[in-house]
């Protein structure tokens, strides 16, 4: 398990806990939008911090604060022992896990929550399945970067993964959200359509503006953020199929 980052204090990376935040390295997206670079494109060259310092860190300070939130990367690429293990030590500690998760590995997920050591999910839904190649970068590379190429047979794999998953979640064993993160010009009112029947029933979805983050992954004038009262409409359009819907960060 490679950890790279660790923001010691948050109070917005899990709701209503004043937290530490983990990030692992890695993930099997390659999202033109990455606000993470680092730990995604440039994951082999990414700073390793030691997991004892991260845990050495949560002993000193578990008296005040109340929970750590894991997120990447995909934390769930890492390898499932390791994962598993660090995380037990951290409840072991009195804290709480949020996880955040793209969804693609089903089985794990499933395990830390009917193993209760996860307390809370927070899954990103890209957009409709059916445009997940282009918004994940799993097949043909449509921003001049290297995508993954997957083949046809390995895309489907994993948008089953990702449909299961969210079935797993809307089962309601744990506190969940599902989030869209909106980008000019990749996203369209039908998506959001499509978006609220693949996760009909939910209890908590947002939809996040856009924030250009880097250079090096999308061009300034490739993406671009949706007006406020276009995310309001989008919102909406999901809000027929859950039970609530937030649009987060304006």
């Amino acid at each position: 398990m490679k950890l790279s980052g660790l923001q010691k204090i948050t109070m917005l990376d899990f709701p209503g806990k004043l937290a530490s935040t983990v990030f692992t390295c890695g993930c099997n997206f390659r999202c033109p939008f990455c606000h993470n670079v680092d730990l995604v494109w440039h994951a082999a060259q990414a700073a390793e911090i030691p997991i004892n310092d991260v845990l050495s860190y949560l002993t000193e300070r578990k008296n005040y604060l109340e929970g750590i939130c894991i997120t990447g990367g995909e934390p769930l690429i890492q390898p499932e022992a390791d994962i598993i293990s660090f995380i037990q030590t951290v409840k072991n500690l009195g804290l709480l896990v949020k996880l955040d998760t793209n969804g693609t590995n089903p089985d794990t997920l499933e395990k830390l929550i009917d193993n209760k050591l996860i307390d809370m999910v927070a899954m990103d839904v890209k957009t409709s399945l059916d445009k997940y190649p282009i918004l994940a970068g799993l097949g043909k590379d449509d921003f001049g970067k290297t995508a993954l190429n997957l083949s046809s047979e390995s895309i489907s794999k994993l948008l089953s993964s990702i449909q299961r998953s969210i079935n797993i979640l809307l089962q309601n064993k744990i506190p969940y959200e599902f989030r869209t993160t909106v980008i000019k010009p990749l996203h369209s009112a039908e998506d959001f359509e499509n978006i609220g029947k693949l996760i009909e029933g939910a209890e908590n979805y947002y939809i996040q503006s856009y924030r250009h983050a880097s250079a090096d992954t999308a061009e300034d004038d490739i993406f671009s953020a949706y007006t406020n009262e276009e995310l309001e409409m989008f919102k909406n359009i999901v809000q027929k199929y859950v039970k609530n819907a937030k649009v987060r960060g304006i």
